[in-house]
């Protein structure tokens, strides 16, 4: 893949997305969502969205971004939060049938919004210009674990050169979303509002959700969701 190049500059609000060119996919095998009826004890993980650009490819539809990170982090929306000790698996494919990776990982309770999860440090690390995907499944209901709510989307790994390296979060941010990469300009901000709570980042990052219809969600950022299950 050809690295993207873009220059660094300063943004109030995190800089203006440029979606670039969406991949061709196969259909995922076995991964959609639980069947049955929902539990009570489900309907509170019914609107846990991705928080992914949506594209179409002829007449199919799926969220997709790319990262530059080897081991990068996605972000969930959970409009009504999550419960403590929810079971929830996070699993990656490639193009085989069967997983590369999976885990189970344990909730912690949180506030409505965005959660994160990090792909762990044993996860093989994602090869340049592969298209990789992702779901995560909360089994909220212990009595039917074959049944979980599922969210999933697909991320690919690119380069990206930014020639004047800054520690500036607003001004990193903007230059990975124009230079496309979806997945790293959301998770610079997220992270960053964890750690300061800034004002500016979350408006940086609501701004940036906007550009893709994402900020009807109840989304600041809370940081991560999970621990790894014993």
């Amino acid at each position: 893949m050809i690295p993207v190049r873009v220059a660094a500059q300063s943004s109030a609000t995190g800089g203006t997305f440029t979606p670039p060119p969406p991949p061709v996919v196969g259909e995922p095998g076995g991964r959609g969502q639980g069947g049955g009826s929902r539990s009570p004890e489900c309907e509170r993980y019914a609107d846990v969205t991705a928080l992914v650009p949506t594209v179409q490819v002829g007449d199919r539809t799926f969220q997709w971004g790319l990262t530059t990170r080897s081991h990068p982090t996605v972000w969930l929306s959970a409009p009504a939060g999550l419960a403590d000790a929810v079971p929830i698996e996070f699993t990656l494919w490639s193009e085989d049938p069967q997983p590369i990776y999976r885990t189970l990982l344990t909730s912690t309770a949180t506030a409505p919004g965005a959660f994160r999860v990090t792909f762990p440090e044993d996860t093989p690390a994602l090869s340049t210009g592969t298209v990789y995907h992702w779901t995560v499944s909360i089994f909220c209901n212990p009595e039917t674990p074959d049944v979980p709510v599922r969210v999933d989307a697909y991320i690919q790994r690119t380069e990206l050169s930014i020639p004047q390296e800054t520690s500036d979060v607003l001004q990193t941010s903007a230059a990975y979303a124009r230079g496309g990469v979806w997945y790293d300009a959301l998770s610079l901000l997220g992270e960053q509002y964890g750690e300061s709570g800034d004002e500016a980042i979350a408006a940086a990052w609501t701004d940036l959700l906007q550009q893709v219809n994402l900020h009807q969600l109840p989304n600041r950022p809370i940081g991560a969701c999970c621990q790894t299950s014993p």
